[in-house]
């Protein structure tokens, strides 16, 4: 059964927009929600004007504003800024607010790769590929680089593979993945390795490579048929559908119905990239 939570007031007009999942709050209530479960992607970064005179202007919290701002002023750290937001409504309890400082007191004894590392790869379980790209790459590129074992190395090297893999760049995640693979010996980036290469429509390097890894026909099985599955899937839907029908429009006469659709789909597809790449 649910909890039962006193609600503010206020609702804002215009939304707080959190960029890197393109998700828009309204109250204080969602505010909190949100910063409670994306702990990992919360940073120094939120608590800036936009936030302030979202608060002020949005929500007539001027009170929570001025604190805030107060504790900045005063340096104390991001877990104090965090405590002061949630402590601001009743969405949460005592203990529930104590297990996330716990959360965060974990956070701080890492090290900056491994808080780099937490940071990108959550990033990437919200979908924010371009955000989660960047925090990879300068992993790889800072001196803090040697810190890292040889199969941590490859991990990363896996995820920006699946980044690329996400846009649809299937030989360069194929180089990337071969290289993750090289370095961490994980089955699973082999097994994307030669995804990746079947997806890129890579026939002959397939197989070689299946060759030269001596891969299980068992396997080689169970990929053909989740490609297959997939493909029913991706046609199956409302988009896929759509594009299919393209032709048939334009052949019936349907001009400006046929561009008019072409122009909707470039529109939802140029929102879809941004959102992806973080902007």
């Amino acid at each position: 059964m649910g909890k039962l939570i006193l609600c503010h007031d206020s609702y804002a007009k215009e939304p707080f927009l959190f960029k890197q999942t393109n998700t828009k709050v309204y109250t204080i209530e969602e505010m909190c929600y949100y910063i409670y479960n994306n702990i990992y992607t919360i940073t120094e970064e939120l608590f800036d004007s936009t936030l302030y005179q979202w608060l002020e202007e949005q929500l007539d919290m001027n009170h929570l504003r001025e604190k805030l701002l107060k504790v900045q002023r005063e340096e104390h750290s991001l877990k104090d800024l965090i405590v002061i937001m949630l402590c601001s409504c009743d969405y949460f309890n005592e203990q529930e607010i104590r297990s996330l400082v716990e959360t965060m007191d974990g956070l701080e004894k890492l090290s900056m790769q491994e808080r780099k590392k937490l940071k990108a790869d959550n990033l990437l379980f919200v979908q924010n590929y371009g955000r989660a790209l960047e925090e990879y790459e300068s992993m790889l590129k800072t001196e803090n680089a040697r810190c890292l074992t040889t199969e941590e190395y490859g991990d990363i090297l896996h995820n920006i593979a699946v980044i690329h893999t996400r846009f649809h760049s299937y030989l360069e995640a194929a180089v990337l993945f071969k290289e993750a693979y090289s370095r961490n010996q994980k089955k699973e980036s082999l097994e994307q390795y030669l995804y990746a290469l079947k997806l890129a429509g890579n026939e002959k390097l397939l197989e070689e490579e299946i060759t030269h890894f001596d891969v299980d026909e068992t396997w080689l099985l169970e990929m053909e048929k989740n490609i297959k599955e997939l493909k029913v899937k991706v046609e199956d839907t409302k988009e896929y559908q759509t594009v299919h029908k393209l032709p048939e429009l334009k052949l019936e006469g349907l001009v400006n119905e046929y561009y008019g659709k072409i122009d909707q789909l470039l529109n939802e597809w140029k929102k879809e990239y941004r959102v992806k790449l973080g902007r």
